[in-house]
């Protein structure tokens, strides 16, 4: 009895394991004078002694020239999901002003993904609601945050050999140096109003929903 009990108690103990690697896709929706961008984004996690570390990887970069149509998007969104790799990942949309149609547009052409819509607000807390779906509304401050802490402990890389990686590169240094979290919101309000950086809010939003979004959304 004595040595089933210790077994038992043994198990009970054990330290959870490090959960399977998640591939989360971020697409920003462009107007005129913006682009549309695409990160697929690979988070893995570690145990480093008593707490778990998570690491993100950009693993693919699509960016799409000026004023490309949404239903041509759309498509390319869901031939994409085609790849086993990706169906069935999420993909975050920002779903700000013009992006609440061309959700709807993504969602009648039935990609193998997971949507999950995304208003960036000037709030100061993410609710996780969505015009009665699942989704999320998150503060621009909350997706700044969340990207400034990856970059900051080198949680986030990307592999040079993608596309567009000198595109994403440089608007990371723009980001960087546009926001710091010791000066307030003045720079994130700042934030996307005179840069491109479609490629940073792309691999914003999947690092967000990475971090904090999925708790919601799925059971492991």
């Amino acid at each position: 009895m004595s040595s089933i009990m210790g077994n038992t108690l043994r198990a009970d103990l054990a330290p959870p394991l490090p959960r399977p690697p998640l591939t989360i896709a971020g697409l920003d929706l462009g107007q005129t004078h913006d682009f549309t961008a695409l990160a697929v984004v690979e988070r893995t996690e570690t145990r480093e002694g008593e707490r778990f570390v998570r690491r993100y990887a950009v693993r693919g970069l699509k960016r799409w020239p000026l004023r490309t149509e949404y239903t041509a998007v759309a498509k390319d969104a869901a031939a994409l999901f085609e790849r086993p790799e990706l169906t069935g990942a999420p993909l975050c949309i920002d779903a700000t002003g013009v992006g609440a149609p061309v959700v709807e547009i993504i969602r009648e052409k039935k990609p193998k993904a997971r949507l999950v819509p995304f208003v960036i607000t000037g709030g100061q807390h993410a609710q996780a609601e969505y015009e009665g779906r699942q989704g999320w509304k998150v503060p621009k401050r909350e997706l700044a945050s969340v990207l400034q802490a990856l970059l900051g402990t080198r949680r986030l890389k990307a592999s040079p050999a993608l596309p567009d990686f000198r595109v994403l590169t440089r608007e990371l240094q723009t980001f960087s140096v546009k926001i710091n979290l010791n000066t307030g919101s003045e720079s994130f309000e700042a934030w996307r109003e005179k840069d491109h950086d479609d490629m940073v809010l792309a691999v914003a939003i999947a690092a967000w929903f990475g971090e904090k979004g999925n708790r919601r959304l799925e059971i492991w």
